[in-house]
């Protein structure tokens, strides 16, 4: 995947912030996630990018990037 951003300017740019609970049971991230959703554009097609930063004991863990083009 090529992207203009790094995953901590994507974070820093976002437009929506918010924390979820699990959906299912994890031990590592009994806390739930932070999400940050925003829009980014790669070559001339615009996309919405949803980052999950899992929330552990200890420190933050990036979980996962998932990308949807707009139409």
């Amino acid at each position: 995947m090529r992207i203009s951003a790094s995953i901590d300017d994507l974070i820093n740019n976002s437009l929506l912030k918010y924390k979820s609970p699990l959906v299912h049971t994890n031990k590592l991230f009994k806390k739930g996630f932070n999400n940050f959703q925003g829009k980014v554009k790669i070559d001339q097609k615009f996309y919405r990018y949803i980052i999950r930063i899992g929330i552990s004991k200890n420190s933050n863990i990036f979980y996962d990037i998932s990308l949807f083009v707009e139409k």
